[in-house]
Protein backbone atom coordinates (compact mmCIF):
# COMPACT_ATOMS: atom_id res chain seq x y z
CA UNK A 1 0.00 0.00 0.00
CA UNK A 2 2.81 2.38 0.70
CA UNK A 3 4.43 1.97 -2.87
CA UNK A 4 0.43 2.95 -3.87
CA UNK A 5 0.31 6.25 -1.68
CA UNK A 6 3.56 7.25 -2.50
CA UNK A 7 3.21 7.33 -6.62
CA UNK A 8 -0.77 6.25 -7.45
CA UNK A 9 -3.05 8.70 -5.65
CA UNK A 10 -6.47 10.42 -7.23
CA UNK A 11 -9.36 12.23 -6.19
CA UNK A 12 -13.04 10.13 -6.85
CA UNK A 13 -15.67 13.47 -7.34
CA UNK A 14 -19.53 12.62 -5.92
CA UNK A 15 -21.83 14.20 -4.62
CA UNK A 16 -22.64 11.69 -1.98
CA UNK A 17 -22.58 8.14 -0.87
CA UNK A 18 -24.46 5.48 0.73
CA UNK A 19 -24.08 3.96 3.76
CA UNK A 20 -26.14 0.87 5.79
CA UNK A 21 -26.64 0.64 9.27
CA UNK A 22 -27.41 -2.95 10.91
CA UNK A 23 -30.28 -2.84 12.58
CA UNK A 24 -31.35 -5.21 15.80
CA UNK A 25 -33.37 -7.08 13.72
CA UNK A 26 -30.34 -8.38 11.03
CA UNK A 27 -32.14 -6.12 8.20
CA UNK A 28 -29.49 -2.73 7.38
CA UNK A 29 -30.83 0.50 6.85
CA UNK A 30 -29.67 2.35 3.86
CA UNK A 31 -28.46 6.42 4.27
CA UNK A 32 -27.68 8.48 1.81
CA UNK A 33 -24.41 10.85 3.10
CA UNK A 34 -23.42 14.59 1.65
CA UNK A 35 -21.51 16.75 3.02
CA UNK A 36 -23.59 20.02 4.51
CA UNK A 37 -21.20 22.47 3.04
CA UNK A 38 -20.27 21.31 -0.60
CA UNK A 39 -22.25 20.27 -3.51
CA UNK A 40 -19.77 17.88 -4.85
CA UNK A 41 -16.18 16.67 -3.05
CA UNK A 42 -13.97 14.21 -3.71
CA UNK A 43 -12.73 11.09 -2.00
CA UNK A 44 -8.96 10.60 -1.08
CA UNK A 45 -8.27 7.24 -3.73
CA UNK A 46 -5.57 4.76 -5.07
CA UNK A 47 -5.48 3.34 -8.80
CA UNK A 48 -3.28 0.96 -9.57
CA UNK A 49 -2.92 -0.90 -13.23
CA UNK A 50 -2.39 -4.58 -12.95
CA UNK A 51 -2.14 -7.95 -15.20
CA UNK A 52 -5.03 -10.57 -14.74
CA UNK A 53 -3.84 -14.48 -15.33
CA UNK A 54 -5.43 -14.13 -19.06
CA UNK A 55 -3.30 -11.24 -19.88
CA UNK A 56 -5.96 -8.65 -19.66
CA UNK A 57 -4.80 -4.91 -18.18
CA UNK A 58 -6.97 -4.10 -15.71
CA UNK A 59 -7.27 -0.76 -14.35
CA UNK A 60 -8.51 -0.22 -10.95
CA UNK A 61 -9.31 2.25 -8.01
CA UNK A 62 -10.20 1.86 -4.28
CA UNK A 63 -11.45 4.94 -1.73
CA UNK A 64 -9.66 5.05 1.22
CA UNK A 65 -11.71 4.89 4.78
CA UNK A 66 -10.99 6.38 8.02
CA UNK A 67 -12.36 6.07 11.83
CA UNK A 68 -15.64 7.94 11.33
CA UNK A 69 -16.73 10.78 12.56
CA UNK A 70 -19.62 11.80 15.62
CA UNK A 71 -22.76 11.41 13.20
CA UNK A 72 -21.19 8.58 11.22
CA UNK A 73 -20.56 6.70 14.11
CA UNK A 74 -24.03 5.88 14.56
CA UNK A 75 -24.22 4.77 11.29
CA UNK A 76 -20.51 2.38 10.40
CA UNK A 77 -17.45 1.77 11.94
CA UNK A 78 -15.94 3.64 9.44
CA UNK A 79 -16.29 6.86 6.51
CA UNK A 80 -14.64 7.76 3.33
CA UNK A 81 -11.84 10.12 3.40
CA UNK A 82 -13.12 13.10 2.44
CA UNK A 83 -11.01 16.04 0.64
CA UNK A 84 -11.02 19.67 1.17
CA UNK A 85 -9.74 21.59 -1.51
CA UNK A 86 -6.61 22.20 0.01
CA UNK A 87 -6.25 18.42 0.82
CA UNK A 88 -7.06 17.38 -2.87
CA UNK A 89 -3.84 19.80 -3.84
CA UNK A 90 -1.86 18.22 -1.22
CA UNK A 91 -3.00 14.75 -2.26
CA UNK A 92 -2.57 15.07 -5.86
CA UNK A 93 0.79 16.65 -5.62
CA UNK A 94 3.59 14.07 -7.05
CA UNK A 95 5.63 14.28 -3.87
CA UNK A 96 6.01 11.85 -1.30
CA UNK A 97 3.58 12.18 1.47
CA UNK A 98 4.96 12.34 5.21
CA UNK A 99 3.33 10.77 7.46
CA UNK A 100 2.02 13.36 9.60
CA UNK A 101 0.57 14.76 5.78
CA UNK A 102 -1.16 11.49 5.12
CA UNK A 103 -2.34 11.07 9.06
CA UNK A 104 -3.99 15.14 8.24
CA UNK A 105 -5.64 14.18 5.01
CA UNK A 106 -6.94 11.23 5.83
CA UNK A 107 -8.93 11.71 9.19
CA UNK A 108 -12.60 12.06 9.56
CA UNK A 109 -14.51 15.32 8.49
CA UNK A 110 -15.42 17.62 11.54
CA UNK A 111 -18.56 16.24 13.57
CA UNK A 112 -21.80 18.32 12.36
CA UNK A 113 -20.40 18.59 8.81
CA UNK A 114 -22.48 15.50 7.17
CA UNK A 115 -26.36 15.81 5.76
CA UNK A 116 -27.40 12.07 6.68
CA UNK A 117 -30.67 10.90 5.69
CA UNK A 118 -32.36 7.37 5.40
CA UNK A 119 -33.48 6.16 2.22
CA UNK A 120 -35.53 3.43 0.73
CA UNK A 121 -34.28 0.10 0.78
CA UNK A 122 -34.93 -0.22 -2.61
CA UNK A 123 -31.43 1.27 -2.73
CA UNK A 124 -30.08 -2.56 -1.96
CA UNK A 125 -31.28 -4.11 -5.19
CA UNK A 126 -28.69 -2.75 -8.53
CA UNK A 127 -31.90 -3.22 -10.89
CA UNK A 128 -33.63 0.34 -9.09
CA UNK A 129 -31.33 2.94 -10.73
CA UNK A 130 -33.85 5.91 -9.82
CA UNK A 131 -32.81 9.87 -8.55
CA UNK A 132 -35.72 8.92 -5.85
CA UNK A 133 -33.29 6.77 -4.12
CA UNK A 134 -31.31 9.96 -2.64
CA UNK A 135 -34.43 11.04 -1.45
CA UNK A 136 -35.48 11.08 2.50
CA UNK A 137 -37.87 8.44 3.75
CA UNK A 138 -41.25 10.13 4.93
CA UNK A 139 -41.87 8.78 8.26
Amino acid sequence: MKRLVNSKRCIVPAKGYYEWQKLADGTKQPFYITPKYETVFSFAGLWDEWQSPSGEVINSFTIITTTPNKEMAEIHNRMPAILSTEQMEVWLSPLELTQSQADDILRPLPDDSLEIVRVSKDVNNPRNNRENLIYPLED
